[in-house]
């Protein structure tokens, strides 16, 4: 009796040792780190490190401060055992990212972007918002969201059979462009309260996605109809959805929706990616190799390829290399990867090369024809004010005379607008008359596209229209070239000014709306006396519309000695101007035609001078050399 007592006692003393190791054990597993220690934010590093520092120690739950940290709880080599990290207080990037199995992470609030990231199997709960590109080519885990999604979250996820898919699961709504080439997964967005009534996946989801599923409650307002298709549920699908629909309420602590978000299966739609054979098969241009061979390449080239007067064996297709330091290789046809002088400097890379050689087979029609497709406006640019780069780089010219593009230009006047392709179905937007909103406005609609067209303005042009002298560009030019764009099927809008409310309507009734509106804020100088000056758009466009400034026997000096400021010069003359000087800080820019006219008609360029004052007064303009001219007018054409 006394020898059990002795094992008891003993017993008790080491199940009390034990107990007193398992208690200081549970008090080392449960920790806090601080995001910002004596009034100093730590760093995204040394808060990793003391995370990574605290599981390696035996911590099994960490409680986070934060105070804007980047990759909080990524990275956390699996144990066999789950390490819970709570994020309070301001989240930075990347919360999350390369998250592993074994990782769980609760945020007491919103998150900022690319919340789980790469994530590798880590469970993510976030109660609040996401904003953009959560979930971002996460290959395992979950992410649950109590809120809403930014924009582009789902992007490029996928899925290893070998594991269970990556899930993303959003409350609310998501933003534009979501899952953007997703390849695997499955994403849920059950659309309670959504921001976005109109659309609770944004604004052209799915482009690109070739895998995976999305199932989404409420409206949307259009999809990538080329990558997905649109499905009602199936029985496994309801089944599948109304059992993980539990875990996530349980999660974001919203379960009394359960009962709302499972009421029909009729009120859930999904999206799945068209497989390649689908595709394939949706395709409206289908042939083989053979038939591209026969059909197409040797009609140009001629039978056998470029090649065949040097071949005398049968011909027939060749595989890869499949020995010898080749092996890794595979041919590739380079013909015309580099550009010729003409053509590469050019602004419209319009192939000036090719032109020739048609013309030289007495196609000069189909030459004509072949600048049409580069730009809508060949007798206005090429033909009026381009400074051809392209006849200054031509190697002809080294020989006797490069090819007159401005000619050609000018030619192209009287031909009629190009062919367009076969209508698409797409509807484009285009706001902006100028150069750039025409330019755009043309390759879209030969591609077959619908395209509207909208100008502030009662005409388009732009900066052609209203900044470029007359007599450097007629208007008539102009005039014919631009209606064209109607032969072509632009629906051109004009007066038609875009304040928030008309751009809403614009952006929805389109696919694609893009913005050339131009630079309209010129550059001025500030030095006393500037508030005087005038701007040379403001100078030029008056011209244009009529506004004839009284320059009869004034003196006029332009600070900026550039081609804008040439045709300032040159427009001042026509307007009775006495003298007229252009200054610059260093040498002039200017050059070609609209130099020529401004020397011409008397302009004197002087430079370098630097402005210091302007007195209205005296009429007079000081530099800080000591200089100064007599000036009635100062324009200023520095861009």
């Amino acid at each position: 009796m006394h020898a059990n007592k002795l094992i008891n006692s003993h017993r008790s003393a080491i199940m009390g040792k034990k107990s007193r190791h398992r208690t200081e054990e549970a008090e080392l597993k449960t920790i806090t780190i601080y995001g910002n220690k004596n009034g100093r934010m730590v760093s995204s590093r040394h808060l990793e490190e003391q995370i990574q520092k605290a599981v390696q120690e035996g911590a099994r739950e960490i409680s986070v401060i934060a105070k804007g940290q980047h990759g909080i709880g990524g990275r956390i080599w699996p144990r066999g055992e789950i390490v819970k990290i709570i994020v309070e207080g301001p989240v930075g990037q990347r919360l999350g990212s390369m998250g592993m199995e074994g990782t769980e992470i609760i945020v007491r609030g919103s998150a900022s972007d690319d919340v789980g990231w790469l994530n590798c199997g880590a469970k993510i709960t976030v109660l609040g918002d996401v904003t953009n590109g959560a979930f971002n080519a996460a290959a395992q885990g979950i992410l649950y969201v109590q809120g809403s999604g930014g924009a582009r979250c789902d992007t490029m996820t996928k899925h290893n059979p070998r594991f269970d898919p990556p899930q993303s699961w959003y409350f609310r709504n998501v933003g534009d462009s979501f899952a953007e080439f997703k390849a695997g997964g499955i994403a849920v967005v059950c659309g309670v309260n959504p921001r976005n009534p109109y659309s609770v996946l944004g604004y052209r989801p799915c482009v690109g996605m070739v895998g995976g599923t999305i199932y989404f409650r409420g409206p949307i307002q259009g999809y990538s109809e080329k990558d997905v298709k649109l499905l009602n549920l199936s029985p496994q699908d309801w089944e599948w959805l109304k059992a993980n629909l539990k875990p996530f309420l349980e999660a974001i602590d919203r379960m009394s929706y359960y009962d709302e978000l499972t009421h029909s299966h009729s009120d859930w739609r999904k999206f799945i990616a068209y497989t390649p054979q689908e595709k394939r098969s949706r395709r409206w241009f289908k042939i083989t190799t053979s038939e591209f061979r026969r059909d197409f390449w040797e009609k140009e080239v001629g039978e056998g390829g470029i090649f065949a007067p040097y071949i005398d064996h049968e011909l027939t297709v060749l595989p890869y290399i499949t020995t010898g330091k080749y092996r890794r290789n595979k041919p590739v046809w380079a013909n015309e990867k580099y550009a010729p002088p003409c053509a590469y400097t050019c602004p419209s890379k319009i192939p000036s090369h090719k032109i020739a050689a048609l013309i030289t087979k007495g196609k000069l029609k189909e030459g004509l024809e072949l600048i049409l497709q580069y730009s809508p406006l060949p007798a206005t640019v090429c033909g009026q004010i381009c400074p051809n780069l392209c006849m200054q780089n031509c190697t002809r010219g080294r020989l006797d005379y490069p090819l007159s593009i401005n000619k050609l230009g000018s030619l192209a006047l009287e031909m009629p607008a190009p062919k367009r392709a076969d209508p698409t179905g797409h509807t484009i937007a285009v706001i902006g008359g100028g150069p750039a909103g025409l330019s755009a406005a043309w390759q879209l609609a030969l591609k077959g596209h619908t395209v509207n067209l909208y100008e502030a303005s009662d005409k388009l042009g732009g900066k052609l229209e209203l900044c470029i002298p007359r007599e450097r560009l007629p208007q008539r030019i102009l005039e014919k070239e631009i209606l064209r764009f109607k032969e072509i099927g632009v629906k051109i809008h004009l007066k038609v000014k875009c304040d928030q409310k008309r751009f809403e309507e614009i952006y929805k009734s389109h696919e694609i709306v893009i913005i050339a509106c131009g630079a309209h804020k010129p550059r001025m100088l500030n030095f006393p006396g500037s508030e005087y000056a005038v701007s040379a758009i403001e100078f030029l466009r008056g011209i244009n519309v009529g506004d004839l400034p009284d320059l009869n026997f004034k003196r006029i000096v332009i600070i900026g000695a550039g081609n804008v400021g040439m045709d300032v010069a040159s427009q001042a003359f026509n307007c009775g101007a006495e003298s007229v000087i252009a200054v610059d800080i260093q040498k002039p820019s200017a050059f070609g035609k609209e130099m020529e006219i401004a020397k011409a008609r008397g302009t004197e360029i002087v430079w370098p001078k630097f402005t210091e004052r302007y007195d209205k007064e005296e009429r007079r303009i000081y530099f800080t050399d000591g200089s100064s001219f007599n000036a009635d007018l100062i324009v200023i054409a520095i861009g």
